[in-house]
């Protein structure tokens, strides 16, 4: 699967200088002439700036409709848009409110896991709920923030090979604290999310034994320590392989919490900002995850090469993220290895046939990619080796054992008898008919 990553898009062309909406205008252009397409697009929040935008229905579709273009560029659509909201998308004089979040500031306890008055944290994303009316339509949203928001804010995703959590990361964010006729925010290191909810979430994908992505707008250093502290052993637990967030505008990959957190820039331009965003990918072959930083600079987008010590491209094996589902390895083949017959149990992950034409008859050619649960004998399978599958002899011509729990196998059909049919096809030879007569 592979997807593009954006954050803090802060859309607001009224007051957007021309940098930002020429930023904005070439990242479309970038994408088009590159030719990028993804599976899904991840935004981590900050549709809007707070600052100097109201929360309007306008500004909501303004901002839905940069993201649909975005969306239709990239070959997706609007239900592969996958959203979680920052600090400015909330509402913070929303009715008790502040109340609220200092009460369960002062009394939230980390192995307890749960918030008072979760309603009314959720009601408070008015904007946020706006934006996703826009992508999502309204019965979409109405479902999410009336039943769903209120049992669990933290919602997420089962793709086809890899599944996604959405962690709300503001939801006791934008306490604001008058000192001296000032007003001040209080959030950084200070903000939790609720671990109960983050492990009811888990435990539903548990079943599925893919490998899970974390979406959220803040990253986990700006989380309250305790909070952190937990977290990461739910993560290790449920083998969550890479935590993807925002909000600090800057672009960059932290590896010190023991899975990696990659954090991208913003989609506008100011000082002491970074502009930039990522393209991700996962391997399920390789069970490997790949992401590349692309940054704004001298305006034009182009490759980060100082995402990290590598360059712009990162690869991480994330096999020993992965727990393997014994139900989906139930083929079996059997290989004679050192002049004994040793039974691998696997999965076919392609199998492809066609007919090779020659001048006087035609052959049934075939290859076939099949994935082996490693065991104690897979180490010593070697290149030319045989097996059959699906009533076909198959050849192995190509052996990856870099993953840590399979070795995927390329291999081609042996044709022992061009003069046979087909078993798995049934396509009968006409050559060798005509020949006959």
């Amino acid at each position: 699967m592979k997807w593009l990553h954006l954050s803090d898009i802060h859309f607001n062309p009224s007051k957007d200088g021309a940098d930002s909406i020429y930023l904005r205008n070439r990242l479309l252009e970038f994408l088009r002439q590159k030719n990028i397409s993804v599976d899904k697009m991840f935004i981590t929040g900050d549709f809007r700036d707070a600052s100097s935008q109201e929360g309007t229905d306008e500004a909501a579709k303004d901002i839905a409709n940069y993201i649909s273009e975005l969306a239709n560029i990239l070959g997706i659509k609007n239900k592969d848009i996958l959203m979680v909201p920052g600090n400015h998308d909330l509402t913070r004089n929303f009715i008790h409110r502040q109340e609220v979040v200092i009460k369960n500031k002062t009394e939230y306890k980390p192995e307890n896991g749960v918030f008072n008055n979760l309603d009314t944290l959720v009601e408070s994303f008015e904007f946020y709920k706006k934006v996703v009316v826009h992508i999502k339509g309204s019965d979409y949203a109405d479902n999410m923030f009336e039943n769903i928001y209120k049992l669990n804010p933290h919602s997420f995703v089962m793709a086809d090979d890899i599944n996604i959590l959405q962690l709300n990361t503001e939801l006791l964010a934008g306490e604001i604290m008058e000192q001296e006729d000032r007003k001040r925010v209080l959030d950084e290191g200070m903000l939790s999310v609720g671990t109960k909810y983050v492990i009811n979430a888990l435990s539903l994908m548990e079943s599925s034994k893919k490998p899970i992505i974390v979406l959220a707008h803040r990253g986990l250093d700006l989380l309250n320590s305790f909070e952190r502290k937990k977290l990461l052993h739910i993560f290790e637990d449920f083998n969550v392989c890479i935590y993807l967030c925002g909000h600090s505008h800057d672009l960059w990959c932290d590896e010190s919490y023991g899975i990696p957190q990659i954090t991208v820039g913003c989609i506008k331009q100011q000082d002491g900002v970074k502009a930039g965003f990522t393209i991700g990918e996962y391997s399920e072959i390789n069970k490997s995850i790949t992401i590349e930083a692309f940054s704004w600079e001298n305006d034009r987008w182009g490759e980060y090469t100082h995402f990290s010590s590598k360059g712009h491209r990162v690869t991480w094996d994330v096999s020993n993220k992965i727990v393997l589902d014994e139900d989906e390895y139930r083929n079996k083949i059997k290989i004679v290895l050192n002049g004994v017959l040793r039974e691998f149990c696997g999965r076919s992950i392609s199998m492809k046939h066609g007919i090779d034409a020659g001048e006087v008859i035609s052959t049934i050619a075939g290859s076939l990619i099949f994935e082996i649960r490693n065991n104690e004998f897979t180490r010593e399978i070697r290149f030319n080796d045989k097996f059959i599958l699906s009533q076909s002899v198959w050849r192995i011509i190509g052996i990856d054992d870099t993953a840590r729990l399979t070795t995927t196998v390329t291999c081609e059909k042996v044709l022992t008898n061009p003069y046979e049919d087909d078993i798995e096809s049934g396509i009968a030879n006409k050559s060798r008919i005509r020949n006959e007569a």
